[in-house]
């Protein structure tokens, strides 16, 4: 009972705090995967996912001359790269261990050879022993996943009491190795692979896995138009833009995310104050490539999500809405330093005054690659 003891001194308990973001970046989970195959670029029906659950694994914590606390532990990674589920039962000492701030983000990097590391940031691990509590909490970087029949996460890592508490041991030692719940498949940490047409940062086809760009930002080149309102009246924007990101990377014939920007210093000749939007992101963006590096991007609706335009001015002091739909619009795309894409989308008339909105209205824009990067679309 040496645990209890030490915590016995203790006059309040800690307070336990929510979990924080960890250093890694949060699309890390877009490039790395888990993978049934040992390959450097894993793809279609060999990708695991993100997710694992761990079989029920003993965690042991040392607090140095306080003594150790044994505990049953399972741990829950999600597929949006978030430890869920990180539980502890059966605790030695007549203690007990619970996570606080729950879900902690937990990325994995740097697949090598079918193995990785993961790192996540621990919100609160509270023990209570007798009547005392003491929560420790902190980063907990670089933890290997190795590969296998499981696969496991190895813990051994320190962490520190939150409150600095006098009658609390300053640190605990965590030891732990979680593993995967599906001993009977070897699991890898690889590389996410793309499959079918993609944008690359290099002229070549078929795509080179390290080439392919699944993040791509279009800032708008010149002014976007929107017209014709009754009486022609053109509304005119001086930036957009929009992003194109893979959508489900791992399936063949993976979609894209088509995700609008806001519009800026839009003005018109007769009306006033005039603000534009694309509601309800994001959309699906379908690549076609026609050779030599250009194609044509298909973005159509996805489940609830019509490409929408909102548009709100005010005409001799009198404010009004329009909003306009289409199914589907498509952009013409240039491979090139930068590449360009363009667009004149007819949208119809979905609600507002036909005063001031017109049935239909086009929508015509040009754009570029961000900072004008290399960037063309091909098959991979």
């Amino acid at each position: 009972m040496r645990i209890a003891k030490a915590f016995g001194l203790a006059l309040i308990a800690c307070v336990v705090t929510t979990a924080l973001i960890g250093a890694a970046s949060a699309s890390a989970y877009q490039d790395t995967v888990l993978c049934k195959v040992n390959v450097e670029y894993c793809k279609g029906e060999n990708v695991s996912g993100y997710a694992f659950t761990s079989l029920p694994v003993e965690a042991k914590f040392n607090f140095g001359e306080a003594g150790k606390v044994q505990c049953s532990s399972q741990m829950v990674r999600n597929e949006e790269e978030r430890i869920s589920t990180l539980s502890f039962s059966a605790c030695t000492e007549g203690c007990t261990v619970s996570a606080s701030g729950l879900p902690y983000y937990a990325s994995m990097y740097e697949p090598v050879a079918g193995n990785g590391k993961m790192e996540m940031f621990v919100g609160g691990l509270a023990f209570k022993c007798g009547t005392s509590e003491c929560v420790y909490k902190g980063s907990v970087s670089a933890l290997p996943v190795e590969s296998g029949k499981p696969a496991n996460v190895h813990v051994s890592k320190t962490l520190k009491e939150e409150a600095g508490s006098f009658f609390c041991p300053e640190t605990v030692q965590w030891e732990a190795d979680y593993k995967f719940k599906v001993p009977s498949a070897a699991t890898y940490v690889t590389k996410r692979g793309v499959e079918g047409p993609v944008f690359c940062s290099v002229n070549e086809s078929p795509c080179p896995q390290p080439s392919v760009q699944t993040f791509n930002d279009f800032p708008s080149k010149g002014n976007l138009t929107i017209g014709l309102f009754p009486g022609s009246t053109q509304i005119t924007c001086t930036s957009s833009g929009f992003a194109l990101n893979n959508f489900e990377p791992y399936k063949a014939g993976g979609l894209w995310n088509y995700k609008p920007w806001g519009f800026s210093g839009c003005t018109s000749p007769v009306y006033t104050g005039c603000a534009l939007s694309l509601e309800n992101p994001p959309y699906i963006g379908t690549l076609e490539p026609s050779g030599k590096g250009s194609g044509t991007v298909l973005v159509s609706e996805s489940v609830s999500h019509v490409p929408t335009l909102e548009v709100k001015c005010s005409s001799g002091g009198t404010p009004f809405t329009c909003v306009y739909t289409a199914k589907s619009f498509s952009l013409k795309f240039t491979g090139g330093v930068p590449a360009t894409m363009s667009t004149s989308t007819a949208l119809s008339r979905q609600s507002g005054s036909a005063l001031y909105c017109s049935a239909s209205v086009t929508l015509a824009g040009e754009y570029q690659s961000y900072e004008g990067k290399a960037l063309y679309m091909q098959s991979s």
